[in-house]
């Protein structure tokens, strides 16, 4: 499933104000949206960076962001399956007023909740998306009791703050002009790009935009720009076989130094390739020293990554494994194209 950065736009087209559905994760770079969002983790593995900080769950795990934070998610290995609920503001202004601006952070609900507490939130997260999926009235009402019930374990649970409804305003006009640039980024990240034209164009000082998009991100502005044009000069590297199943993308050592990229940002990028749409086997070759090509691959079952980087000297998991081959970029996308085919994927 191929997500870009975005401020998403939740419609709450079954119940009102609140949203479940489950997705395959590859990758999710930074974006926040206006719902708060639970997200159970049901298999795989996932990294987060929010809040200054990150944190990896497992299988078990739930997660939890307040509306407005910008958060970045990416699986570790194999895409990870992840059952989504998505509250409005409006949840808890229809319900319980004098908290309708709560906030709980960004959290790992296994450090704050007991383990008896994590397991009936699992529980009833479960149970609200099987009646979810019911679509009658009296199931929405039963989904709805599930809900309540997940937010009286937050409260009892998880600390938390509201925010007065002047904190509120402030937060949510940010979010939407947060989803205005991002946009403007979007789509025109391939021209020239000047901070203090978008923050002229918002009636904001330079100063006070960037001080903004780094504390609703949690990135600089010009770092965020760079990420964004890397992995569009990526998807122009990209090559498709097995009708679309098979993705190879390359990074040359003069695209590397053209863009600011980390070791942390070198680990999530690894994994484009798979997190385009219809892509089964995702495949990452980057020139590195020596002459080498490094390979980085990505499978869903029933490829073996590992099984295939091993007959280039390489290894790994089943979902997720690497291998370095003589020949530079040329060298290792012939040699992990007859790997694959010598694994019995039809090219």
């Amino acid at each position: 499933m191929e997500l870009y950065n975005e401020y998403e736009l939740i419609s709450h087209s079954k119940l009102a104000d609140c949203s479940m559905f489950i997705v395959d994760m590859v990758y999710r770079p930074m974006h926040l949206h206006k719902e708060m969002e639970l997200c159970y983790i049901l298999s795989g593995t996932c990294r987060v960076s929010t809040d200054r900080q990150s944190f990896t769950a497992g299988a078990g795990g739930v997660l939890l962001f307040d509306a407005g934070a910008g958060h970045e998610i990416w699986a570790a290995g194999a895409p990870a399956r992840i059952l989504t609920l998505q509250l409005s503001h409006g949840f808890c202004s229809r319900f319980y007023p004098q908290i309708r601006n709560v906030r709980f952070g960004c959290r790992l609900l296994s450090d704050c909740l007991s383990e008896l507490s994590l397991h009936t939130l699992q529980h009833a997260m479960l149970q609200a998306f099987s009646e979810y999926l019911l679509d009658s009235p009296q199931a929405m009402f039963a989904c709805m009791a599930q809900i309540h019930a997940i937010f009286a374990l937050l409260l009892q649970g998880v600390p938390y703050r509201v925010l007065s409804d002047t904190e509120n305003t402030t937060q949510t006009r940010n979010a939407e002009r947060m989803h205005r640039i991002l946009h403007y980024l979007e789509t025109h990240y391939s021209e020239p790009v000047r901070l203090s034209e978008i923050a002229k164009t918002e009636g904001l000082t330079q100063t006070y935009l960037s001080h903004l998009f780094r504390e609703q991100l949690h990135i600089p502005f010009q770092e965020y720009l760079a990420r964004l044009r890397l992995e569009a000069k990526l998807t122009d590297t990209m090559e498709f076989y097995a009708g679309g199943e098979v993705g190879v993308c390359t990074m040359p050592k003069k695209l590397l130094a053209a863009f600011t990229v980390t070791e942390d940002d070198l680990d999530s990028i690894s994994g484009f390739a798979r997190s385009i749409e219809g892509v089964r086997i995702g495949i990452m070759i980057r020139e590195v020293e020596d002459g080498l090509g490094k390979i980085s691959l990505r499978t869903e079952a029933p490829y073996d990554a590992s099984a295939i980087c091993q007959r280039l000297g390489g290894g790994g998991h089943a979902a997720a494994a690497g291998a370095s081959v003589p020949g530079g970029i040329a060298g290792a996308k012939a040699a992990i194209l007859r790997a694959l085919a010598e694994s019995g994927v039809r090219l």
